[in-house]
């Protein structure tokens, strides 16, 4: 593939109704962010990156449902529409993953997460609200350097993300550059989470064992959606090429 390789030549002679590759970058981009967060949160410990988590996987639910309705409503699209949807519904899994985890993290540092107990039904996107500052102001005055790194490790690999999903439109060997470079999260994070769970055992202590292998596992899954989308959207461009 040269390095001047761009989207199908016939998209300068259509005029599409709406840019999907702004909507997949944009859905992007939220989960990257999100990401970063959580991040943040296991770093500073700070509540508001905690529920930052939340806003931004309930952005991504609307950014993707957005995209299903144009792909509904446009008989013509850049691409295969079935690659435009699955890219969208794995950035999706990648953040709900993500929600997930900080959940996981919750649960293993004691926290319980008040539920709606009341016969009225609120807002469920209120009542799901990860953190509360009244639960604790800071995660953990001790951080889990492991749990950081393989965050870490996760934000590089949306990041690389985000740039491979941004190139798709214009430059198809950035693309592919950088969804290798995502394929390679779950390598990393595999090789935290042996080293983590090694020394756990070596600790000798079963219930933060079990408490902490919950969390490290949930942060394998989300390398794990990282790759795949980095081996479709490397499929993609080769499609496009």
């Amino acid at each position: 593939m040269s390095n001047t390789a761009h989207a199908p030549r016939w998209l300068k002679f259509v005029k599409l109704k709406t840019n999907f590759f702004d909507l997949l970058s944009a859905q992007a981009q939220t989960t990257s962010d999100g990401i970063t967060a959580l991040k943040d949160w296991v770093e500073a410990g700070m509540t508001e990156q905690c529920n930052r988590v939340h806003d931004l996987e309930h952005k991504g639910d609307d950014e993707k449902q957005k995209l299903e309705r144009e792909l509904h409503d446009n008989f013509v699209t850049p691409f295969d529409r079935e690659d435009i949807y699955d890219i969208s519904a794995m950035l999706d899994q990648i953040l709900n993953g993500t929600k997930k985890l900080v959940k996981d993290i919750e649960f293993d540092r004691g926290i319980i997460i008040s539920a709606n107990t009341s016969d009225e039904p609120d807002d469920a996107r209120e009542e799901d609200k990860l953190c509360t500052k009244e639960a604790h102001p800071k995660l953990n005055p001790e951080t889990d350097e492991r749990l950081l790194q393989m965050c870490k490790g996760l934000a590089k690999g949306t990041d690389d993300l985000v740039n491979a999903v941004k190139s798709l439109e214009h430059e198809l060997s950035s693309c592919c550059e950088h969804a290798n470079h995502a394929r390679k999260t779950q390598t990393r994070i595999a090789n935290l989470h042996r080293a983590s769970m090694k020394e756990l055992y070596e600790q000798g202590d079963a219930i933060r064992l079990v408490r902490k292998k919950h969390v490290y596992d949930q942060v394998q899954i989300i390398a794990e959606r990282i790759e795949i989308l980095g081996e479709k959207l490397l499929h993609v461009s080769v499609k496009l090429g």
